[in-house]
């Protein structure tokens, strides 16, 4: 049985990118420049928000937004603790001090925000739509969430990620949305010397939100197929783009793959820091299986119930 990759980018075809590759590279104008800001426009028509600020990546709009919301030095911001180190990441680097919250064992979402945080980071996990009331700042880690419904519509800020493995990635970048004018002129602010988006990732981001219906319609495709033929139980879906797939492997079984098995490519859950249960309940079953476009479906189904 052949080996499955875990991720390969939805890149746009190349025929829709090359001309555009030699004009930026024959130009010299490489970064912030006139692709850079068509994106931005893209995303907000698209979207339905009032501005998007691009950048180089998620991170650096994570970092740039808890920056932009003047908190004390000894601030403590709430993150969920199932969540890719970025998240984490942004907050210390920074400075501010972590308070890991519990997850929701079946939407692997936050629910409640506790009353000793100064500011909260919610995490759209898997694309999977997360929504919160809280008396604090919520900025949203959006990073797998272009293409879910409501992005953009909670919060003051959400952050999305174009890197290689996104649903509509822009082979690295990130973009900073929000509906409020004061905080996105200090995001802004920051544009022209932190993080710049290079023109290569903004014009590759355009391509493939073009393509977004296309590619929303193939990963929804893959779900369902998963869901269908898979035994075991699945992340509850609130609104979501099917980013990535959780599946909660059957008791026993992910010990076994992951130390025995290097055919199948999955990935366990997270690098957990804390022992919340729901989040160690679903960090110990919880799978990432195969969603990119070009995957074949039948044989990771087939390479999975092998060992089931």
């Amino acid at each position: 049985m052949k080996s499955i990759e875990f991720s390969k980018p939805n890149l746009p075809r190349w025929d829709s990118v090359k001309d555009k590759i030699k004009s930026i590279y024959k130009s010299g104008d490489v970064t912030n420049r006139s692709f850079r800001k068509a994106l931005e426009i893209l995303i907000e028509t698209d979207l339905g928000v009032k501005h998007a600020i691009a950048f180089n990546s998620c991170t650096t709009g994570l970092i740039l937004c808890l920056r932009a919301l003047g908190l004390p030095k000894d601030a403590t911001i709430g993150v969920p603790d199932f969540t890719w180190f970025s998240t984490k990441k942004a907050v210390e680097w920074c400075g501010y001090n972590v308070k890991y919250i519990d997850i929701n064992r079946e939407t692997f979402l936050i629910e409640d925000v506790p009353d000793d945080v100064d500011a909260v980071i919610p995490v759209h996990v898997f694309g999977n739509r997360c929504k919160v009331e809280a008396d604090v700042p919520v900025i949203y880690d959006a990073a797998p969430a272009y293409g879910m419904p409501g992005l953009g519509k909670d919060g003051l800020a959400s952050v999305i990620s174009f890197s290689p493995r996104k649903t509509t990635t822009g082979i690295e970048g990130g973009v900073v949305i929000t509906n409020n004018d004061e905080f996105a002129d200090r995001i802004r602010s920051f544009q022209r010397y932190a993080g710049r988006m290079s023109e290569i990732n903004a014009m590759v981001a355009i391509e493939n939100i073009k393509r977004k219906d296309e590619i929303l319609k193939r990963k929804k495709e893959i779900y369902e197929y998963y869901r269908k033929n898979l035994s075991g139980d699945f992340q509850k879906i609130t609104e979501s783009n099917y980013d990535l797939i959780g599946w909660m492997a059957p008791e026993g079984f992910a010990d076994y793959v992951y130390n025995r098995v290097n055919e199948l490519k999955i990935r366990r859950g997270y690098d957990q820091k804390t022992n919340l249960p729901n989040t160690t309940y679903v960090n110990q079953r919880v799978f990432r299986i195969p969603t990119f476009c070009d995957v074949d479906e039948e044989e990771v189904v087939k390479c999975i119930t092998k060992y089931l």
